[in-house]
């Protein structure tokens, strides 16, 4: 199983999870959470080098942290 909830505690073992297409080319994500009632989703995403995001809003916080590579953001790496 990709998962196990125990105690309120809930583990994903990331690697038992499929990697989905993303919205845009050369983006793909495996999705580690969701919860319907809040609408609020965690994701892994993998861009491809050279992979662009269009500007785009969230009506929550959203939060990266960049395991390998660089990020440029508004014009800020």
């Amino acid at each position: 199983a990709p998962e196990i909830e125990k105690d309120g505690v809930r583990f994903v073992f990331g690697e038992r999870v499929a990697w989905e297409p993303g919205a845009v080319p050369q983006v793909d994500r495996k999705t580690l959470f969701f919860d319907p009632r809040r609408n609020f989703t965690t994701h892994l995403v993998r861009l491809a080098p050279g992979a662009t995001i269009p500007s785009h809003r969230h009506a929550e916080a959203e939060e990266i942290y960049v395991v390998e590579g660089d990020l440029t953001v508004c014009g800020v790496t």
